[in-house]
């Protein structure tokens, strides 16, 4: 009977072990450092994953952060919409997106936060003003962008962010350490969607799980959500309540610890609908009048939605 109790303790002992190292990570290190160059987007698996690129030779500009797994097709409406209003747009293809799984596997979140933010640097002083936008993933980066720039010469002047995850609560969290440390990926391949409706089956990325790529992203989040009352400069977010890939707490958490001199938090409410209510810019039943509300805030409108 002892026997049976050591083995119990010590079963459940190793348990309670490996719960702590996927959900505190100890001892976790990004697994990438080097440098990343701009994707061969000749290797891009569809037009769609393209860069997209809006110089009209205006002295304000956007800079459009898209999510992961996805690609800057996703921007496809605001980019259009936003040249209207005065602004180039910028949106550019991460490394490891658009191409091909196997180049996600080998690339980690501070690899892409440096590439977004070396090209950040490229084009802040070509603009009297530049506004920093980011969708899921690429919310985190901006919010990352606005924290290191916040009291430099190279400062934005305004922050968006769209369904932007800060922190990650998904009981996947109990074993996606474990996974990534098996396999860096799961499952994967290149996608449309479509079979959803409202702009959602023009989704375009990467199907699959990326464990190991996004265990880096995870880490991240703990020190970008800490520095998020470092944040002054204008700041809008949105996120629909009902998101089913990153929750609708992301939205309150960031309300809460933001202390920007102008915030606006808008919480959408679509209903059922056939997708996830997270890729907001794609939808149409909401992207006219989302995109004209973010304008209208950046130019100091506060009757935005």
């Amino acid at each position: 009977m002892r026997t049976k109790h050591k083995v119990l303790l010590i079963t459940l002992l190793f348990f309670v072990l490996l719960v702590i190292w996927n959900v505190f990570l100890p001892f976790y290190k990004q697994p990438c450092t080097a440098l990343l160059p701009a994707p061969d987007e000749t290797r891009c698996f569809s037009p769609k994953c393209h860069s997209i690129i809006k110089n009209n030779g205006n002295r304000q500009a956007i800079l459009m952060i898209h999510g992961f797994p996805s690609c800057p097709y996703l921007y496809t409406y605001f980019a259009d919409y936003f040249p209207n209003e005065g602004y180039d747009v910028y949106v550019p293809l991460l490394p490891g997106f658009g191409t091909d799984p196997k180049d996600l596997e080998n690339t980690c979140f501070n690899q892409w936060y440096e590439y977004v933010r070396r090209y950040y640097l490229e084009l802040r002083p070509k603009y009297d003003r530049i506004i920093l936008m980011g969708h899921s993933m690429g919310g985190a980066i901006a919010l990352k962008l606005a924290e290191e720039f916040q009291d430099t010469a190279n400062r934005p002047d305004a922050l968006v962010t769209i369904s932007a995850i800060v922190d990650y609560r998904n009981f996947s969290r109990l074993f996606v350490r474990t996974l990534a440390v098996i396999k860096p990926s799961y499952w994967t391949g290149t996608q449309n969607h479509q079979d959803k409706t409202d702009g959602q089956e023009e989704w375009t990325g990467y199907s699959g799980i990326f464990p190991r790529a996004g265990l880096s992203l995870i880490a991240a989040l703990p020190a970008i959500k800490r520095e998020i009352p470092t944040i002054k400069i204008p700041f809008y977010a949105v996120q629909d309540k009902g998101d089913k890939t990153v929750s609708f707490s992301n939205l309150k958490t960031i309300e809460k610890l933001q202390r920007s001199d102008r915030f606006r938090a808008i919480e959408l409410d679509m209903g059922k609908r056939d997708h996830t209510r997270h890729n907001l810019p794609m939808y149409r039943s909401v992207q006219k009048e989302l995109a004209s509300s973010i304008s209208l805030f950046l130019s100091g409108d506060n009757a935005c939605l």
